[in-house]
């Protein structure tokens, strides 16, 4: 897609604030820069999908935490959503973000992760402690309860990697929330952060993310992670 589109963004992004705060805090929230119109479509968007949404309730191997959402992957978004996809494959939003990094971005190659749909419906749903195989995540929070509710974006900057795979996360004293309303979106160095939403903890609330996904190189080697999340064979 080319770059003569318009730009997603209401403003041209403070590239060097935001630079700074990306490289020492590695996320970034921005607030009241996407279109209106934008924003407003891919709610109506998320909205209608979720019925579309494959429910997921499982143990992520590997992690050892939970998975209690439900997903829409990659290949149905393009297939069924191509505003996503557009949004997606705008080149003008590659540059803006590539320019927030330093560096060249590239769009994930994972067919199932690149463009995903996350929804937490309820008490206890939650996407639990991860880091993603893409090495940052531009997310639109369309929905989420106030903090109080549950579905709180939960950083650990710093952590023992071998500590993933011994099941013991929850004795990380050293987590950070990340406070954010519907309508934000935060840009996050996914692969380099652990990261999970909190669980909900009101039988009616609701929590609904879109994520796309970007990597360092043009060619990425990914898990097994994403495709038990989000791929078609764990749907039909």
């Amino acid at each position: 897609m080319t770059s003569g589109r318009r730009s997603p963004f209401t403003t041209r992004l403070d590239r060097p604030v935001l630079r700074r705060a990306l490289a020492e805090e590695g996320v970034v929230v921005l607030r009241d820069v996407l279109r209106p119109s934008l924003r407003d479509r891919f709610s109506e968007i998320a909205r209608c999908a979720r019925v579309a949404a494959q429910p997921r309730d499982l143990i992520m191997p590997g992690f050892e935490t939970p998975r209690r959402m439900s997903t829409i992957g990659g290949r149905e978004i393009r297939r069924r959503l191509p505003e996503l996809a557009a949004f997606y494959d705008d080149d003008q939003l590659l540059g803006e973000l590539s320019a927030l990094v330093g560096r060249r971005l590239y769009r994930a190659t994972h067919a199932d992760e690149c463009i995903v749909m996350n929804f937490l419906n309820g008490s206890g749903q939650t996407h639990g402690w991860h880091v993603d195989d893409p090495d940052f995540a531009l997310v639109i929070v369309v929905e989420t309860p106030p903090p109080e509710r549950g579905g709180t974006v939960e950083l650990i900057r710093s952590f023992d990697r071998d500590a993933l795979f011994r099941g013991s996360l929850e004795t990380f004293d050293e987590k950070e929330e990340l406070y954010l309303q519907s309508g934000d979106l935060y840009f996050l160095h996914a692969s380099q952060i652990l990261h999970r939403v909190t669980p909900l903890r009101d039988a009616h609330g609701e929590r609904i993310a879109i994520n796309f996904a970007f990597d360092t190189k043009p060619i990425q080697v990914y898990g097994d992670t994403a495709s038990i999340l989000y791929g078609e064979a764990a749907t039909c």
